[in-house]
């Protein structure tokens, strides 16, 4: 693997190292919510989960689509549910 390469991996599991982040992520794997959906389903501030997707959105973990004024979230690479679905194997015996 490359140096870049290795970094750009780095900053994404740093990414998805947070418990809220993957929070999220395991709320999109169900399929695309907007930032209401998101705060309603984690019972928290949608400043929070803004920042937390704007984390997840400069390392293309997810990406956006604009229907009037809200704005959808969906996972960038559908092999991220693969990972997801490896890493709760591996981590919780699943």
């Amino acid at each position: 693997m490359k140096t870049i390469q290795i970094e750009k991996s780095a900053q994404c599991i740093k990414a998805i190292a947070h418990p809220f982040r993957l929070s999220i992520l395991a709320l999109l794997a169900e399929g695309e919510k907007n930032v209401q959906e998101l705060t309603r389903a984690l019972g928290t501030s949608q400043s929070n989960v803004s920042q937390h997707l704007f984390q997840m959105r400069a390392r293309a973990l997810v990406t956006t689509r604009r229907e009037g004024n809200m704005i959808y979230y969906t996972i960038t690479n559908p092999k991220m549910l693969k990972l997801m679905a490896l890493m709760k194997e591996v981590f919780c015996g699943e």
